[in-house]
C-alpha cells in the first residue's frame, strides 16, 4: 500500500483498515482460503492452495478488484514457491518488479531454475519474461534501452511473433509514455529487429497510426 505524502497516523490506520475488508470481501466473494498478515503498510497473504489453474487466475482476480475498489495506490508482488520461504522470496522478487513498473498492478513470480516474471497482472494479454536472458542484457547496454522495456517487448515476440506493435499499445504494456515508445521501435527499426507494415488508418483527421512486426530470424539470432 503506498500512502499519501503527508498522512497522519489516523489516515494510515483508516487505509489500513479499509484494505483490510477489501481482502477479506475478496475472499469471501472468491471462496479463496489465504490468511491475511498486516505489518505496518504491506499485507501478507498465505495460502497452501496448489490447482494449476488458479496460479494466475486468482492473481489477476486479485489486482483487478483491487484496482476497481481501492481508493489509494498499490503495487502486488505474488509468489509461488514449493517452500513458504521460497514463495515468500519469489513474492518478494514480483513486488519489486511491480514497485519498478510504477502504477496500481502487480506480477506474479514462480520459483525455479529460471524465475519466469508474469505481468503486469490487469493486461488483458499477460507477457512473461526472465532476467536470465543475458543477449537482451548486452543489447540493452548497447542500445541504451532499459532491460525490464525490452525484456517485456521480448515477452510479446515470445507470446506471438506475428505482434502488431505500435507505439500506443506498447505504452500499455511498458507503462510509459507514447513518445518513449517511439523511440525505443525507432531504434529496433534501425537494428532490423522490426519492421514497419501498412499504417492502420486513422478515423477524422490525423497520421495513420504507424505499425510494426517483429522480423523473427533476427530476433532469434540477436536475443535466443
Amino acid at each position: 500500500m503506498i500512502l499519501p505524502e503527508g498522512a497522519t497516523e489516523h489516515d494510515k490506520e483508516y487505509y489500513n483498515v479499509t484494505l483490510y475488508k477489501q481482502l477479506v470481501d475478496f475472499r469471501r466473494c472468491n471462496e479463496f482460503d489465504f490468511s491475511i498478515e498486516s505489518t505496518l503498510e504491506r499485507f501478507k497473504l498465505h495460502t497452501q492452495r496448489t490447482l494449476e489453474r488458479d496460479k494466475l487466475h486468482l492473481s489477476k482476480d486479485l489486482v483487478t478488484y483491487l484496482i476497481h475498489n481501492s481508493a489509494f495506490h498499490f503495487r502486488l508482488g505474488v509468489g509461488i514457491g514449493d517452500s513458504m520461504d521460497s514463495a515468500r522470496y519469489s513474492a518478494e522478487v514480483a513486488l519489486h518488479e511491480a514497485v519498478k513498473f510504477g502504477k496500481n498492478d502487480g506480477f506474479l513470480v514462480e520459483d525455479g531454475e529460471d524465475p519466469i516474471l508474469t505481468g503486469p497482472l490487469s493486461s488483458p494479454t499477460t507477457l512473461s519474461y526472465s532476467y536470465s536472458n543475458y543477449r537482451v542484457q548486452s543489447y540493452s547496454q548497447q542500445s541504451g534501452i532499459d532491460e525490464r522495456n525490452l525484456l517485456r517487448i521480448m515477452g510479446i515476440f515470445e507470446m506471438d511473433p506475428d505482434s502488431v506493435i505500435t507505439s500506443s499499445n506498447l505504452s500499455s504494456w511498458l507503462n510509459i509514455t507514447v513518445r518513449s515508445c517511439n523511440r525505443i521501435l525507432s531504434q529496433l527499426l534501425d537494428s532490423g529487429l522490426i519492421e514497419e507494415i501498412d499504417s492502420a488508418k486513422k478515423e477524422g483527421r490525423g497520421r495513420p497510426v504507424r505499425q510494426y512486426r517483429f522480423c523473427t530470424e533476427n530476433c532469434q539470432k540477436t536475443f535466443y
